[in-house]
Formats: structure tokens, C-alpha cells, sequence
């Protein structure tokens, strides 16, 4: 698996939890699980909608500076989106796998995080 990290990344002290954009759907699933398949404890990010791209990607950078890189078009993901998600956005992203080994994905705008809508000049 190739993991996505800028120099400008390093430079600035961020990290990426994604992986490259023209990673294999393999790639992307992280490695094969082998027996039973059984749900999985789930990861929790929390942090700043820095690009969301509906169906296909969702960056989230958290409180450490590190940047987390969601892929909302592979197959496996059963994603469940928060309907006032939108970049600048304060969410919480939990990241896990259901009984039956599929992966899922959990975003939720925290309560007041809504950014500000612009007006239009009349």
C-alpha cells in the first residue's frame, strides 16, 4: 500500500492517513482479513472538513494537524453522511467494520459546527 505524503506535509509537520489517489481499490481496502469475519473496533477522528467531494472523497484535518483521507467510491464502504456536511465543518468520523466484515464509515457534523452560509448581494 502507498501512503500519500507531500513535501510541503512534511515541511509543515502534517501527515497523511490516506493513500494515494491512484491506488488500487485493494489498495484502498487495506489488507485481506482471513477466518471469521467479525466487527471490528472502530477508529474515531474528530476534526475540520478540509475537502469534501460528494461520492467520491472526504479530508478531514484534526486538532494534531494531521490530514485524514476518506475514499467515498469504493464498493466496500458502506458510508453514512451527515447531510449538513460541507468543508469547514467540525466532524466526527468513526471508521470501522459490521458483522459481516464490511467496512463502514460514520460521519457526523458536531452540534453548532455548521459553517456559515455566505449571503448574495441583491
Amino acid at each position: 500500500m502507498r501512503v500519500l505524503v507531500s513535501a510541503a506535509a512534511l515541511v509543515s509537520g502534517i501527515a497523511l492517513c490516506g493513500v494515494a489517489p491512484d491506488a488500487t481499490a485493494a489498495d484502498r481496502a487495506g489488507p485481506a482479513k482471513v477466518g471469521a469475519r467479525r466487527a471490528a473496533p472502530s477508529k474515531a477522528v474528530e476534526g475540520t472538513v478540509t475537502e469534501f467531494t460528494e461520492g467520491k472523497v472526504l479530508t478531514v484535518t484534526t486538532h494534531e494537524r494531521t490530514a485524514c483521507t476518506y475514499w467515498l467510491d469504493d464498493r466496500s464502504l458502506l458510508a453514512s453522511l451527515d447531510n449538513r456536511l460541507a468543508v469547514g465543518a467540525e466532524v466526527r468520523v468513526v471508521e470501522g467494520r459490521d458483522a459481516r466484515g464490511n467496512r463502514t464509515l460514520t460521519v457526523t457534523v458536531l452540534h453548532g459546527s455548521t459553517p456559515a452560509r455566505r449571503r448574495l448581494p441583491r
